[in-house]
């Protein structure tokens, strides 16, 4: 299977994905590391847009062996205030983002969906709007 591909699995209707590591937070995980349970396929999910009944990740696919390592570094922790940033800055740019995103409503996951806005800007939940146009344009507000 080619790492630009997303495992099987997260085409189901309700994929069975495992959070590993949650990197940030806003009323539930806005990005963090995930696997699937079928597979053991990891993916970095980074929340684009939400509405009190959803949330919508973008997907980039991971190698299992680097968010091992990082995940072990993370909860370690260190001294050094920027080595937790530059580490899953490092992880994060060596992700393969897949071309559909993934929707979380009514407490699970509810596989790929396509994307509305192709010309998503790859930039932090933080600087885009959150105000579910997004998930209001799959017709799928809940």
């Amino acid at each position: 299977m080619s790492i630009h591909a997303p495992c099987a699995h997260l085409n189901a209707v309700a994929p069975d994905l495992e959070t590993i590591f949650v990197l940030d937070s806003h009323l539930q995980m806005a990005d963090g590391f995930v696997r699937c349970t079928e597979c053991e396929t990891h993916y970095l999910l980074e929340m684009v847009d939400l509405t009190s009944e959803a949330v919508l990740y973008r997907v980039s696919r991971l190698n299992a062996e680097t968010v091992a390592k990082t995940v072990r570094s993370l909860n370690k922790g260190s001294c050094d205030l920027d080595r937790a940033r530059n580490e899953i800055f490092t992880l994060s740019n060596s992700a393969c983002p897949l071309d559909a995103l993934l929707l979380y409503a009514n407490g699970g996951y509810t596989g790929l969906v396509p994307n509305p806005r192709p010309d998503l800007p790859a930039i932090s939940w933080r600087e885009l709007p959150c105000d579910g146009t997004l998930i209001a344009a799959l017709g799928k507000d809940s």
